[in-house]
């Protein structure tokens, strides 16, 4: 599994990061230890949604229209309310159908 996730700095709650990983849980991990370059100024982060895909393909697609001009316009409508709980409004969009509530910080595929 693929998961498109948007985390939220505490520090700075405008700022906000999409990413791309098989697990939500060491990414957001490695972001809060600041091994990444582009959140490590605005440490700590929360996480806001993950978004889960079966292919990898469709995770990319889609978190690369997220950090476009219209899909930076579409996190700013979907997650307007910053509140304090990582609550997703992303069941009913098309590419991400599959809202991963089963495993929300990473797949652990059955043996």
């Amino acid at each position: 599994m693929h998961f498109v996730y948007i985390i939220v700095s505490t520090t700075e709650p405008r700022r906000h990061y999409v990413g791309l990983t098989n697990n939500v849980k060491n990414r957001l991990i490695y972001h809060n230890q600041g091994f990444v370059r582009s959140t490590a100024s605005y440490r700590p982060w929360r996480l806001r949604s993950a978004i889960c895909f079966s292919r990898r393909s469709k995770a990319v697609d889609f978190e690369r229209y997220l950090k476009t001009g219209s899909g930076n316009a579409f996190l700013k409508k979907r997650l307007s309310d910053f509140g304090p709980h990582p609550v997703s409004k992303f069941s009913g969009c098309r590419l991400a159908r599959v809202l991963c509530n089963s495993h929300p910080f990473g797949y652990e595929p059955s043996k």
